[in-house]
Order: C-alpha cells, then sequence, then structure tokens
C-alpha cells in the first residue's frame, strides 16, 4: 500500500471496516493488471469478485489522486487470452481503465465471447470498459472480434491522457453492447473514433456523460469525429448509414438510474465538473442527486472546487437501479462452474517404507506405493519431475516416522 492510499485509508477507518492491515510497505509499483493473464488464460471466468485498486495507489492530502506516481494508466483487470468472462463482480476506484479486453470471439461461437456482464464498474481513469484491440480482419478473420457487454453499470469516469470513456470501441471489433447503463463520463459514454461500423448497440441507457453520448470518426464528409447526444438517433439503418453502428442497433435512451452514491465522492465529482464548465450535463439533474444525499445545491457552471478521481467508499458501490429495468442486478444468478470429471482407475498400493525407496529408488519406477512419512525442512534444489520447478512450486523433504 502507498504512503498515500495508506493515509487516506487511516483517515476513512477501512482498517476497523473492511478488516485490513493499515501497515506501510515499501515496494515497486507493478505495472501490471491486479488481475491479469501472465500466459495462456483461454476461457477464464472471474465471477462473483469485488477488485478495488485504491490499495495501489498514492493519494495528495486532499484526497485527490496523485497522477506522478503508481499505475497510472494501467487497468485492473486484463486478459489477452481467449474467451475471457468477467461476471457478477465490481471494478471500483482504477488509476487507469477498469477492464481491458481483446475482442477475439467467433460468430458462432459465442460460448467463446470475450465477455463483461452484470458488473459494477465505478470510479475509473480513461475508460471504464477497454476493447480497444480485436482480432476482426476483413482478409484474415471475417468472422472473429465479437465480444459481449451486458447487464452493467457503469459510471464517473475520469479523464486522463485524452480519454473518459465509458466504452472504447476498437477498430477490429464487433462488440455486442446491451442492456447498460453509462452514467457521468467526463468525456463521453461511447467512443468510436475509429469509424468501427460494427457495433451494436441494444437497449442501453445513458444519464449525464459530460461530451455526450457518443463519439464517433465520421469517415465521410467532415473526415473529422462527431458527437450524438441523442441516443434514440442510434437506431437501425440511420444508426449504420449516418453514425457506423450495426443496423441491429435500437432502444437507446436517457434516462435517471437514480443510483445511491457516495455522497463526498459526488460532491467532489460534481464539484469538478462544474469548475471546468459542466459541459453537456443537465445540472437540475445532479442538484436532484445532491439534494437527495443532503448535499447543498450548486450552480451550473464556473466557480466548482477542483478535485479529481478520491476514492469511492464500498458501502455504496453497489450500483443498482430500480428506475430502469437494465444495468447490474443484484438478484442475478450466479452461475455454477465445475471441473469435468475423470473416469475413475482402480489402483493398488504397495506398502512399504521411505527408508527401502531410498536405498534401492529403482526398485520402484513405476509401481504404485504407499508410505507413512513426515514433512521436514524445505530442499529448494531438488525438482525431479518435468514441468515441476521452483518457479512454481516449493520444495520439502520427506523424513521417515520414527
Amino acid at each position: 500500500m502507498g504512503d498515500g492510499a495508506l493515509e487516506e485509508a487511516k483517515k476513512r477507518e477501512h482498517g476497523k471496516k473492511w478488516g485490513l492491515d493499515l501497515t506501510f510497505t515499501k515496494a515497486s509499483y507493478n505495472p501490471d493488471a491486479m488481475v491479469t493473464d501472465a500466459g495462456n488464460a483461454d476461457g477464464t471466468i472471474i465471477d462473483g469478485f469485488i477488485i478495488d485498486g485504491y490499495t495501489r495507489n498514492s493519494y495528495k492530502s486532499n484526497g485527490d489522486l496523485k497522477l506522478d506516481i503508481g499505475p497510472i494508466g494501467t487497468p485492473l483487470v486484463s486478459f489477452k487470452s481467449k474467451g475471457v468472462k468477467i461476471r457478477n463482480s465490481v471494478v471500483i476506484n482504477s488509476a487507469g481503465p477498469g477492464i481491458r479486453l481483446i475482442a477475439c470471439g467467433k460468430k458462432d461461437d459465442q460460448n467463446f465471447w470475450p465477455e463483461i456482464s452484470n458488473c459494477i464498474i465505478v470510479n475509473t481513469l480513461m475508460e471504464a470498459i477497454d476493447f480497444r484491440v480485436g482480432t476482426w480482419d476483413s482478409n484474415n478473420d471475417p468472422d472473429g472480434g465479437y465480444a459481449l457487454i451486458q447487464n452493467n453499470s457503469i459510471a464517473f469516469v475520469w479523464s486522463n491522457l485524452g480519454e473518459g470513456y465509458g466504452v472504447l470501441i476498437g477498430r477490429q471489433t464487433k462488440l455486442n453492447i446491451e442492456n447498460n447503463i453509462f452514467a457521468f463520463a467526463t468525456d463521453y459514454a461511447m467512443n468510436n473514433g475509429f469509424g468501427n461500423d460494427k457495433a451494436k448497440l441494444i437497449n442501453n441507457v445513458f444519464f449525464n456523460n459530460r461530451g455526450g453520448v457518443y463519439r464517433y470518426f465520421a469517415k465521410e464528409g467532415s473526415g473529422s469525429t462527431v458527437v450524438v447526444d441523442d441516443p434514440t438517433l442510434l437506431t437501425g439503418k440511420q444508426a449504420n448509414k449516418m453514425y457506423y453502428l450495426s443496423d441491429k442497433s435500437k432502444d437507446n435512451v436517457s434516462s435517471d438510474p437514480k443510483f445511491k452514491v457516495d455522497p463526498d465522492f459526488f460532491d467532489k465529482f460534481s464539484n469538478q465538473i462544474q469548475s471546468e464548465g459542466g459541459g453537456k450535463i443537465v445540472w437540475d439533474d445532479v442538484n436532484k442527486w445532491r439534494s437527495a444525499l443532503g448535499l447543498s445545491l450548486i450552480g451550473s457552471s464556473g466557480s466548482g472546487r477542483k478535485n479529481f478521481a478520491p476514492i469511492y467508499e464500498h458501502e455504496y458501490m453497489f450500483l443498482f437501479s430500480d428506475s430502469v429495468n437494465v444495468g447490474a442486478k443484484k438478484d442475478f444468478q450466479f452461475q455454477t462452474y465445475a471441473s469435468k470429471e475423470e473416469s475413475k482407475v482402480e489402483k493398488e498400493y504397495t506398502d512399504t517404507k521411505l527408508d527401502n525407496i531410498k536405498k534401492s529408488p529403482k526398485d520402484y519406477y513405476s509401481k504404485n506405493v504407499k508410505i507413512s512419512a513426515k514433512i521436514g525442512e524445505k530442499n529448494p534444489t531438488s525438482f525431479y519431475l518435468d514441468g515441476i520447478t521452483k518457479d512454481n512450486y516449493i520444495c520439502f523433504k520427506l523424513k521417515t516416522i520414527r
């Protein structure tokens, strides 16, 4: 835990609340995501976890995130492997994107599509969901590039390095984006700056994203990026011809999800938006939220206090909406996972003693034996099986039971 995070945690009594050992330990920052793949992790499923990044961030004395130290720009969850699924989880307090995956699913194999579903992603930098990379290629992989983003509640994305989006739609992706809530991104709820016309948007709810709902690259005409503020326009043939989306897009609306959020955080967030001029935020909506949270009302622009990405508290992390029938749901049924049972092979074991094996090990090659022994001291050099190395295992000596 960095010293800034430690002081913030103590001030907020996180040790008592979450049973943490609030002891400062000096360690270099890990440039990797908190949850990631070190090798092939195809088909990994992460289901029902809370992934909180604040303990490895550093904060100023006023609670703002420091941008000059720590894993700035690093996602909390990042996988390069195929078919990774993040489900029923909370991703919170990231100093970079919340979740970064590669859109590498095949058209006819939806079970192996990368997936982010029924998740809550709150208080991230740059993007809540990052699919900037995909495998679709019109010549080499015309049926690739698929991924699914469904039933998620996404809120409070802070801008950094010119990015602040709910979802980043990559050039070679075919994203199915369905039944999500996108609220309070400091730039755009969605950025399709690559002119990708494959993304399908169905039944998503948008609320008070400062830069607008949907940013896209207009390949024809101006040859620049354009912003759509009315999500109902992202429908059918019009969505495809004018806004570079799939013509299957439909039923996208603006609506207030009426989340119950962290009051201290929302005070700082709305003040920061105000200090930057407000953008396309509807301030009547903001003040309704502030009033419901017991905060004073504020004006629409120009005088807010400057704040940046403070810690969002756990007590308010479950962003469920009773006013719109999309986003993450608390009554969502967890899927059951089980390893495949291999056919059992009955074996007969010969009783022997450890001393006998030590004296004449060749006599026991390829035999099933049973011994009684105890674990002795660590033996870091004795690794005899292929694939069993000191990088992943600890070796101990066996001792005879006297």
